[in-house]
């Protein structure tokens, strides 16, 4: 387990490896597709620092408004990274990201981008929303509201947030890929055991 406290730098991400597990500490704000339209699309100013806020994380959170400007969470789900690939690799290249927390894997730009402007791609593990929500301390700010809480830019502080799976290093690899490539090199072994040596996937 490396513990990573934010804001991130190169050298802190460069000796990572995918497969590596990882928990962070720091400040992270939310993205969903309201805010990668809003930067990306409409080009409206970032509202953070962002040689700071240099972690984003992929979540539409449950925040129940107890008063005006009184916010509590109770729930953060963390959602598909792939679904964002089309904003991703200039949020990457523009707001100098060092890291995005999301689940599944990424898509090819964005791991391209990761790999050309140093950023990493951290992927969930089993642990369940509630608990990932005892590791915020406070909520420090939300922007643009107006998009509705579950895609509005809250940023939280968190502490020893994860468990979090390396998935796409700062060097373009990826754990699915290296996952894939070595099931690919079983399956003659495995349809030898089964007899079915000749046996040829059709899609008809």
């Amino acid at each position: 387990m490396k513990e990573l406290r934010i804001p991130l730098s190169i050298e802190d991400i460069s000796d990572l490896k995918i497969g590596d597990i990882v928990n962070l500490t720091g400040d992270i704000w939310t993205c969903r597709s309201g805010v990668c339209k809003r930067i990306v699309d409409e080009k409206q100013p970032f509202p953070l620092d962002s040689n700071i806020n240099n972690v984003l994380l992929h979540s539409g959170p449950i925040v129940k408004v107890e008063a005006e400007n009184q916010y509590k969470l109770k729930a953060i789900s963390i959602t598909t990274g792939v679904r964002f690939n089309k904003w991703e690799p200039e949020i990457i290249e523009k707001l100098n990201m060092r890291a995005i927390i999301s689940k599944g894997r990424v898509g090819k730009e964005t791991k391209e981008a990761m790999k050309k402007f140093g950023c990493i791609h951290l992927s969930r593990t089993g642990t369940f929303a509630g608990a990932f929500a005892l590791k915020v301390n406070k909520i420090k700010s939300v922007d643009w509201l107006d998009l509705g809480i579950p895609e509005a830019l809250w940023l939280f502080e968190f502490n020893n947030f994860g468990p979090f799976i390396v998935e796409t290093d700062i060097y373009g690899n990826s754990y699915y890929d290296q996952i894939n490539k070595e099931l690919e090199s079983r399956i003659p072994l495995i349809y030898r055991r089964l007899g079915i040596e000749n046996y040829q996937y059709s899609e008809k």
